[in-house]
């Protein structure tokens, strides 16, 4: 059903894209163009991108790229041909909109087209190994770390699974795949992880503190602040976890406790950058 429906999205784009072109053949005008042409275009990117199951992964298809080259010496060849041999349809203001979507989509290519170099000079060492030993989990984690940065985050989920099929108890699995949920703003299943991790490597502050901060998220502030009052007796000099116990106990009305949190991070770090609300307790308090 999903591959019909990227078909059925590329099939129109298409068809959209062949009627633009027989409609300047048959001297139509520059709007007809346009319209057609980013409707096509549109609807063969969307195709292509998979939006009903990974369109995250735009960023990372090298398919996507050539295909939007392909469309943009499509309508490169079209602006041409207008201003060298149909001069009159130049005076059509659809036709400096046909310009500038020319150049938008030109500026998409090429920086898109960085951003996937990047990502593919970063992860292919990983890859390679993967090749060699597809069940090699520093390899599997390493890859998800990297979706994750480019905001892949279906890729890095499937990364870790995949990992954690291997090696079910492997905490920077479990911590890594949290974090991927909490951006996916998943909290619960995230928080869920996070215990996981927890009951193998107890004494993981930084999984503590985002087990506290995917519960702030749900609202279960106490229980975010017993995991941020075990991560600060593990690690009582760090500014961020106080913080963050302190923006919980506000949000329980605890003003004072949270008053004497802040204060505390205040005196770790004196520069740090406090929320609007945060700057409120203090304010009223000094």
């Amino acid at each position: 059903m999903k591959n019909k429906g990227r078909n059925f999205l590329i099939a129109v784009g298409t068809l959209l894209l062949i009627g633009s072109l027989l409609s300047f053949l048959s001297n139509g005008i520059p709007s007809q163009l346009l319209n057609n042409t980013f409707l096509g275009i549109w609807f063969i990117i969307m195709g292509m991108t998979d939006i009903f199951r990974d369109y995250e992964h735009i960023m990372l298809n090298k398919n996507f790229y050539m295909a939007l080259l392909g469309l943009n010496l499509y309508i490169l060849a079209i602006t041409v041909y207008i201003y060298l041999f149909k001069p009159a349809f130049t005076n059509d203001p659809y036709f400096y909109l046909f310009v500038l979507f020319l150049v938008f989509l030109t500026s998409s290519v090429i920086f898109g087209y960085k951003k996937f170099r990047e990502y593919r000079k970063i992860v292919e060492p990983y890859e390679s190994v993967l090749k060699i030993n597809p069940k090699d989990v520093t390899a599997l984690i390493n890859k998800g770390i990297v979706f994750t940065g480019f905001k892949a985050y279906p890729g890095a989920v499937e990364c870790f699974d995949e990992a954690l099929k291997i090696d079910p108890e492997n905490v920077q699995a479990l911590y890594n795949e949290g974090n991927v949920l909490v951006k996916m703003e998943i909290y619960q299943t995230a928080a869920e992880y996070y215990e996981k991790a927890l009951k193998i490597d107890p004494n993981n502050i930084d999984i503590w503190n985002n087990r506290g901060n995917a519960l702030t998220k749900l609202k279960k502030y106490q229980e975010a602040i017993d995991c941020y009052n075990t991560a600060l007796k593990l690690d009582s000099s760090d500014a961020s976890i106080w913080y963050n116990k302190g923006t919980a106990l506000q949000e329980l009305g605890k003003c004072n406790e949270a008053l004497e949190c802040y204060n505390k991070v205040l005196e770790l770090y004196p520069d740090f950058e406090f929320n609007e609300k945060a700057k409120k307790v203090l304010k009223i308090n000094r």
